[in-house]
C-alpha cells in the first residue's frame, strides 16, 4: 500500500490541507516546506485540515505529535482557526487534536461537513 501523501492549495484565501492514505513523516515535511516557502500561501491563514482520506490509524499521542509538527512546519502560515474535516475512523487523535489546539494558541473545529467549515473558517477572516 502506497504511503500516502499531503497536499495543498490555497482557495478563498483558506488554506487547505488534505491528507490521503498515511502520509509519512518525511513527506510532511516536505510539504511544510515547500508550503512556507511559497508565496502564494499568506501568512496566517486559517486552515481547514482535510483528514478524511487519512488511513492511518492514530492514538491521542500520535494526535499531539502531529499537532505539534503541524504547527512547527506550517510556521508563520498558520493562523488561529483550524477547521478539522474528519471521517471519525481517529477519535482519540482528533480528540486530542481539539483539546489540545488552544495551549498552542489556535482554535480547532471539527466538522463532517466542508461548506460548514468554510463558513466558520470564512467568517474568522472577516473577525
Amino acid at each position: 500500500m502506497p504511503a500516502g501523501r499531503l497536499v495543498y492549495r490555497v482557495d478563498d484565501g483558506i488554506l487547505v490541507l488534505t491528507a490521503v492514505g498515511s502520509p509519512s513523516s518525511a513527506g510532511r515535511r516536505a510539504t511544510f516546506e515547500k508550503l512556507r516557502a511559497d508565496p502564494h500561501v499568506p501568512d496566517g491563514a486559517p486552515l481547514l485540515l482535510d483528514t478524511r482520506r487519512l488511513t492511518a490509524v492514530m492514538t491521542g499521542l500520535d494526535g499531539e505529535r502531529r499537532l505539534s509538527d503541524l504547527l512547527a512546519g506550517l510556521g508563520p502560515k498558520m493562523g488561529a482557526r483550524c477547521a478539522v474535516l474528519a471521517s471519525g475512523a481517529n477519535p482519540a487523535a482528533i480528540h486530542f487534536f481539539q483539546a489540545a489546539g488552544g495551549a498552542y494558541g489556535v482554535r480547532v473545529e471539527l466538522f463532517d461537513n466542508e461548506t460548514a467549515a468554510r463558513l466558520w473558517l470564512t467568517a474568522s477572516i472577516r473577525e
